[in-house]
């Protein structure tokens, strides 16, 4: 675990999830806003966006990212 400057911590990702985690972090670099599911999904090979959506809970869940409800590109990193 990690804490960072709010003094929230943050469980490690699994190998998985820092791929899923990284690939995030290059689209919002080189698009300057997050990728919906199915981006990322094709981003990564993954076949569904449903497969994505499970590493993007898991990431929200340990305090990686947060996840805006009912909003296609609602991803955000967690400094």
């Amino acid at each position: 675990m990690e804490i960072n400057g709010d003094q929230e911590m943050k469980i490690e990702a699994s190998p998985r999830q820092k791929v899923v985690l990284e690939a995030l972090k290059k689209w919002i670099s080189e698009n300057g806003w997050p990728p919906t599911r199915a981006e990322l999904a094709k981003d990564l090979g993954i076949a569904s966006p449903n497969g994505v959506d499970e590493h993007l809970k898991a990431l929200a869940k340990k305090g990686h990212i947060t996840m805006v409800p009912k909003v296609s590109c609602g991803i955000r990193i967690v400094a």
